[in-house]
């Protein structure tokens, strides 16, 4: 049933019939929050999948119930970052880009927003994986003085006024940011939009919005920088990340080739501050063991 339900059932023909524990398996349409704690609760829903991953205050809501049991994992694919369009003022400057890093306090995030179970991110990658470039870690590490300092290089010694978009999933976040960028002058006035995509993505009507990226790999910059992309705000291009990104395209994850491509990909991004990153996402995964036991 679209936007519903996907149900799917043990077939009788299945050659591997007895290696599958359950009947069936019915995915279930629930938005995020509230509606999806309350259907758990209501043993309406008794596995939260990858795309409705707990926030940390939701979790709080099922920690400790009897018959729930809940498992937090670390994602090197799930972050939230301020998105921007980079080919327009003031975003189009390479020192008020650098401003905007330098005013954001990555780990009060992780504190406040996700608990202290997320990671501040400076890249592309975690710092667990292979990927990571350490000598870039910390590059823009929380600075006032620096933040105020290169907003006046960038030719707002008063400040800035920015109108930036974002969900109301995304109010507690975006209100720290909002305070965050305010103690070095960029004033942010927020908009709550209830459709991210075609109003901030497609038609631009801020500069700035605070949003959430889930994509595993490469995808994470194609689809961030690549041409014709949707998520590819005001359409930024490089040949030189186009570049680097083609030649991952034709490696697998463990070709010995693709750490070092994969370091000059973070170099480029960290560099040129092509987002304005905040922190890897904790993914929480609730499981009702009252009715399905086992574990996650």
């Amino acid at each position: 049933t679209p936007q519903q339900t996907l149900s799917l059932r043990l077939s009788d023909t299945y050659w591997e019939k007895s290696a599958w524990k359950y009947a069936g398996i019915d995915f279930v349409a629930a938005a995020s929050g509230a509606p999806l704690i309350n259907a758990m609760l209501a043993n309406q829903i008794d596995l939260n999948a990858s795309g409705t991953a707990l926030t940390t205050d939701q979790a709080s809501t099922l920690q400790g119930r009897p018959g729930f049991k809940l498992q937090t994992v670390t994602s090197d694919s799930n972050f939230a970052y301020l998105a921007i369009c980079k080919n327009k003022p003031p975003f189009d400057n390479l020192q008020f880009r650098q401003a905007v890093a330098y005013a954001i306090d990555r780990d009060a995030i992780n504190t406040a927003i996700y608990g202290g179970k997320g990671e501040s991110q400076y890249m592309m990658w975690p710092k667990d994986s292979k990927f990571f470039t350490a000598s870039l870690d910390n590059t823009y590490k929380h600075d006032v003085t620096k933040a105020k300092a290169l907003l006046t290089q960038a030719g707002y010694p008063n400040g800035i006024d920015l109108d930036t978009m974002t969900l109301e999933a995304n109010r507690r976040l975006s209100e720290l940011v909002q305070a965050q960028l305010g103690e070095a002058g960029i004033r942010v006035k927020l908009q709550t939009t209830a459709d991210i995509v075609t109003d901030f993505y497609t038609n631009v009507k801020t500069p700035a919005a605070v949003s959430a990226w889930i994509r595993p790999g490469l995808q994470k910059v194609t689809r961030a920088f690549g041409p014709n992309s949707v998520a590819n705000v005001c359409q930024y291009s490089s040949p030189e990340l186009n570049a680097l990104t083609d030649q991952l395209a034709t490696m697998t994850p463990d070709d010995p080739r693709a750490k070092g491509l994969w370091d000059q990909v973070n170099k480029f991004v960290v560099d040129n501050v092509l987002w304005e990153l905040f922190a890897w996402q904790p993914l929480v995964y609730g499981v009702n063991t009252s009715r399905v036991g086992g574990d996650l």
